[in-house]
């Protein structure tokens, strides 16, 4: 096996205010898109970890639900993050970044991996989606966060 990496860079709203426990609304209905398993690490493999790239210097606390349907059913952006029975039950796994690290003056990063084991991510036409969850009060610019999603993928020669 080799390692790879997705970066995925959510469409945050310009200079929003959060409150702890809120939805940090990312670009799309349904969170932030990951590529179809398809498309990357020649066919998949499996979600190892989460780095949160913070380029605002917030360095908040966020918990990251990953969701395999489209049709689960987001918050507004900026409000309480709750989710319906359904939204639930389409939940595949959840990280917490609790602390972060400066990579330079004006920027963070947090990791985190998964507590309950990889995220198996193989199935052609199969996309992850995310959502960013604060336990804190940020403000972000529209590209403050990035998210890279570490990938354990299988190897094409056996």
């Amino acid at each position: 096996m080799e390692t790879t990496s997705i970066l995925l860079t959510p469409t945050l709203v310009a200079a929003a205010a959060y409150t702890a426990g809120d939805y940090v609304g990312p670009t799309g209905t349904s969170g932030i898109p990951a590529s179809p398993a398809s498309n990357v690490a020649n066919g998949g493999g499996t979600l190892q970890s989460l780095l949160l790239v913070d380029t605002n210097n917030q360095g908040v606390p966020m918990d990251i639900y990953f969701f395999t349907d489209a049709a689960w059913a987001s918050p507004a952006d900026n409000a309480p993050w709750s989710i319906n029975d359904a939204s639930a039950a389409a939940c595949c796994g959840m990280v917490s970044v609790n602390a972060y690290r400066p990579y330079s003056a004006t920027g963070l990063f947090g990791f985190a991996t998964f507590p309950y084991g990889a995220i198996p991510y193989k199935c052609a036409g199969t996309t992850i989606y995310l959502a960013l969850v604060t336990r804190g009060g940020p403000t972000y610019t529209p590209t403050g966060l990035r998210v890279r999603l570490g990938l354990y993928k299988d190897d094409p020669g056996g």
